[in-house]
């Protein structure tokens, strides 16, 4: 950073001898050697800067193109916008193709869609389109990829209460779980029923 802010001073003083060479010197119209001067500078300080002072930088986390989450082996869902809620079951690289594939894109439906739902104008808008399928594919309109917690609630939530019915559980919130005379935190009521003991229907 100071040898940025350095070579940015540098710049400045010496646009001032620059200006009275081509304008004083060379005799060129000021109005033309302030635009000079000025892309000149421009196009010099871009060089420098990126081969010379950010190329000493670490390379800086880049934020993967997709996130992958795997829930306690029974549903595993791959998004393109991060998920917060589901952090905790987030994984490096799933095995196989996802249960639950999460787009975020252009929204439009095809003769297998079966949700459709768009409100707001246009792009800036809330939509999505739901495809059924032993993979369920959802693609989300690209306002929500910047309000993941709205992409999961409205979306991804509903589509993982579906994934687990069908494989004889239930994604329940709650802060405690009851069953006839069996009673305790949700937490620990989760970890029961991802041991392979479904809840009873």
């Amino acid at each position: 950073m100071a040898l940025y802010f350095l070579m940015n001073n540098a710049a400045l003083a010496v646009r001032g001898p620059l200006l009275v060479l081509l304008t004083s010197g060379l005799g060129i119209h000021y109005v033309v050697s302030n635009v000079l001067s000025l892309v000149g500078l421009t196009l010099v300080r871009f060089a420098l800067a990126d081969t010379w002072i950010w190329a000493k930088a670490p390379p800086s986390d880049v934020e993967p193109r997709s996130f992958s989450y795997d829930i306690h082996g029974i549903v595993t869902v791959q998004s393109d916008a991060r998920l917060p809620e589901l952090e905790r079951f987030r994984i490096g690289e799933l095995i196989g193709e996802a249960d639950v594939r999460v787009r975020v894109g252009k929204v439009s439906p095809n003769g297998h869609s079966a949700v459709h739902y768009r409100e707001g104008p246009g792009r800036l808008g809330f939509g999505v389109v739901i495809d059924l399928g032993d993979r369920i594919e959802a693609t989300a309109s690209q306002l929500l990829r910047w309000s993941p917690h709205v992409l999961y609630t409205n979306v991804v939530e509903p589509i993982l209460r579906w994934k687990f019915a069908e494989r004889g559980y239930a994604l329940v919130h709650a802060a405690c779980l009851a069953s006839g005379e069996d009673a305790g935190p949700a937490e620990m009521k989760a970890r029961s029923m991802t041991s392979g003991c479904p809840l009873s229907r």
